[in-house]
């Protein structure tokens, strides 16, 4: 796997365009762990339940806003990803075989990649050494449902609260940045039919902890929330009363009801 990001990812010089950060923390730009919910950070499932909700609600904004119908350019000698004419500041995460079925973070890849280029793999290594994570610490390991480059990153753009993350696909296999510099729209709170549309996607396409995950998507959006009891949650969510109602089953939570009024979109 060290030889394809040379010949796929070469190419004239080319400077990122000078963004400023984002300077305020809002939507989905939060702490990660202040939902209120406790998180296990040495368990990749629960780091993933809280990250998936507010890095997809990122995502779903950045399609539309940044990545829609635009060529993209990867140039990882500058780390500079591109979408048509606008080019942002991006780290190699790491990269997946289609052939293996393996994923191998950044830091492990034994090409010759600059210190900016893999300085955000090398912060989850140093998180993973304090939390006892082994999925940031073990250099290449098989992927599942559970532990692949997607989760992978979603968790980096969650503890990195102004990233995104990007899959670049290659000939068998799919290389995986995060990147910043984003317009402040990528970062807006979402109306209760887009909340409540992603949340039931996600719990259907993802292994998560189903209270933890909505806790923190809630929180992230801004919508005030309380728990009444062991199962059930009721929020604000444009300024109407919605309750989400769990059932106990095998292995925890599961999100089994929603009610509430959606208005009709206009």
């Amino acid at each position: 796997m060290a030889g394809f990001f040379r010949a796929l990812f070469g190419g004239a010089e080319k400077k990122p365009e000078k963004k400023q950060p984002p300077q305020r923390l809002e939507s989905f730009r939060k702490d990660l762990f202040g939902c209120g919910q406790e998180i296990h950070r040495d368990q990749f499932l629960s780091l993933l339940s809280a990250s998936c909700g507010p890095v997809m609600a990122k995502q779903r904004s950045l399609a539309q806003l940044v990545v829609q119908g635009r060529n993209w350019n990867l140039d990882l000698g500058q780390g500079v990803l591109s979408f048509g004419e606008d080019a942002y500041p991006a780290q190699l995460l790491g990269s997946q075989s289609d052939v293996s079925g393996t994923w191998l973070w950044a830091w492990a890849n034994p090409s010759q990649f600059s210190q900016k280029v893999l300085a955000q793999s090398l912060e989850l290594k140093s998180l993973g050494e304090q939390w006892g994570l082994k999925e940031f610490t073990q250099a290449e390991f098989p992927v599942d449902d559970l532990v692949n480059g997607y989760t992978l990153s979603m968790v980096a753009a969650a503890l990195r609260g102004e990233s995104c993350l990007f899959r670049a696909p290659y000939a068998n296999g799919a290389a995986y940045l995060g990147f910043t510099g984003l317009p402040e729209q990528v970062f807006s709170p979402m109306g209760a039919q887009e909340l409540v549309k992603l949340a039931t996607d996600c719990i259907q396409q993802y292994p998560l902890e189903h209270k933890l995950f909505l806790s923190s998507l809630l929180y992230q959006n801004g919508c005030p929330f309380q728990w009444e009891g062991e199962d059930s949650l009721t929020a604000q969510l444009d300024g109407a009363p919605f309750t989400f109602q769990f059932q106990q089953v095998e292995g925890g939570w599961r999100l089994s009801e929603i009610k509430g009024t959606l208005s009709k979109p206009t």
